[in-house]
């Protein structure tokens, strides 16, 4: 984000998600930002965006490739195929049976399409959470990178009762 300064309202794109905060402080082309959740993290300025922005949609890249032409059928549908075809290609198996797309439209008539999962029911205080979450994905990605400590087995707690 071009001149960044210290209040700013930003969206961080980190850890799998998208985070709202303020920054609290800059130091070169890093920025601490404090989150809505009360979380805080250091950042580089260039993941910043400002929220005015970010907020209206979910836009993770502005670059958009033309995959076809479609015309509405005589019951108003438009027909996705070619579309999923450069989704699978681009995304591989993720993208396999998307089922559901959030639909949105700006003020020029542009639609824009992005596919979306269910969460079972039982994970979905994981998403509610974003500090719990943000954490899960830190952890993830630390655990990627090799950057985890060995506590050896628990099977001695096998056995346990759980109260």
């Amino acid at each position: 984000m071009m001149n960044a300064k210290i209040g700013d309202a930003v969206q961080v794109w980190k850890w799998g998600g998208k985070w709202n905060g303020v920054i609290d402080n800059i130091t070169g082309k890093k920025a601490h930002v404090k989150f809505e959740d009360g979380d805080e993290a250091t950042v580089s300025v260039s993941e910043l965006k400002p929220v005015t922005t970010a907020k209206m949609i979910a836009v993770l890249s502005e670059h958009f490739t033309r995959v076809g032409e479609v015309s509405l059928d005589e019951r108003n549908r438009v027909s996705l195929t070619k579309a999923l075809e450069s989704l699978k290609r681009m995304l591989g198996a993720v993208a396999e049976e998307p089922s559901r797309f959030s639909v949105f439209v700006n003020e020029a008539g542009q639609l824009l399409l992005s596919p979306e999962v269910s969460v079972p029911m039982h994970e979905l205080w994981l998403y509610r959470n974003p500090q719990a979450l943000r954490m899960v994905l830190k952890g993830l990605e630390e655990a990627r990178k090799g950057e985890h400590a060995d506590l050896g087995s628990f099977e001695k707690y096998a056995d346990d009762d759980i109260d």
